[in-house]
């Protein structure tokens, strides 16, 4: 990302984003805007935050890549305890690495997904937090749906948002979404979820 795209985030994220908010970044095909999650991923960190990914996407060599590109070097933050990734995506397609911080599901299964996901908040990710504010990045939206399907992604967003309100009441939530992969219902319903700053 070039100096110019970091300093436009910066201006549009001024102020604080508001715990317990939920952020939509969504962009289309051709957009370079997937990297705003990255870019408040990193500031958040660099401000003493928590991050934390759950990662539907990529294989977790790439995922460090395209962190990269806005200067978040995520394997060191791993290292350094100031983030966490639960990695679905290599859990459902053996894409397994034995790093820090990283962890899996034994099975992926949309019915038990997120009593899983809720288990290593609780057993893993909670001691790591502290009382550091918490950033969480669905990285993407769109690969859970496609992992997942829509209808079943909605719902287990629905008890995410229900669960961790109460669980992390001071957390963030990002919401990366390409538009151009999922339906216009599934945009529109995401749409009206976030919560404006």
């Amino acid at each position: 990302m070039s100096i110019e795209g970091e300093i436009l985030i910066q201006e549009i994220f001024k102020k604080e984003i508001v715990p317990n908010s939920i952020v939509a970044v969504i962009y289309d095909t051709y957009s370079s805007a997937w990297l705003i999650s990255f870019a408040l991923l990193k500031n958040e960190i660099d401000k003493g935050g928590f991050g934390i990914i759950s990662n539907y996407n990529l294989p977790l060599p790439n995922l460090f890549r395209a962190a990269e590109f806005v200067g978040l070097d995520l394997s060191a933050e791993l290292e350094r305890g100031n983030a966490a990734i639960i990695d679905v995506f290599g859990s459902k397609y053996g894409s397994r690495f034995n790093l820090k911080n990283v962890f899996y599901l034994n099975y992926v299964d949309p019915e038990t997904i997120n009593p899983k996901i809720d288990m290593i908040y609780e057993n893993r990710i909670k001691p790591l937090l502290g009382d550091r504010k918490a950033f969480r990045v669905v990285y993407t939206l769109d690969g859970a749906a496609l992992m997942l399907g829509e209808h079943m992604t909605l719902k287990l967003l629905n008890q995410t948002i229900a669960v961790k309100t109460k669980l992390m009441p001071n957390s963030v939530l990002v919401l990366p979404l390409n538009k151009d992969v999922v339906s216009q219902r599934f945009v529109a319903w995401i749409t009206s979820i976030r919560v404006n700053m």
